[in-house]
């Protein structure tokens, strides 16, 4: 079965860190972010598809999974997306969260994954509305 990468990430964070003075909501809220990869990472860990962290940091989480074909990771992929606007903690951040095929080549995969990141994000407005 192909594998494909998922890479997720908060963006337009500045809405949620930067809009108080208070250090204890913005740790709060970082750690939060922080926090969202590992969710992801408990619940998809047991499906079907063999979901698994590669890394994590700050607001980024980079997972493998193996599905079928594009169209069978595109759910997997839309999951992912939903989980994180629903969850209740999480859905008043933005996250932007796509995928990409595994062609051999690690770092290009992890470029291209950035690269649909950046323009997911382009599209989507720049706060949550829980």
């Amino acid at each position: 079965m192909p594998t494909y990468y998922l890479r997720m990430e908060g963006v337009n964070l500045d809405s949620v860190l930067s809009d108080t003075n208070q250090i204890s909501v913005i740790r709060g809220a970082s750690l939060l972010l922080r926090e969202a990869t590992h969710r992801i990472e408990e619940k998809f860990a047991f499906t079907k598809f063999a979901f698994t962290k590669i890394s994590s940091g700050a607001s980024i989480g980079l997972f493998q999974f193996e599905a079928l074909d594009q169209d069978a990771a595109e759910p997997i992929r839309q999951q992912v997306a939903d989980y994180l606007s629903q969850d209740e903690q999480l859905r008043y951040f933005t996250f932007v969260v796509d995928i990409q095929a595994e062609s051999g080549d690690f770092v290009q995969d992890k470029e291209a994954l950035i690269a649909r990141n950046r323009f997911r994000q382009l599209q989507q407005p720049t706060f949550a509305f829980p």
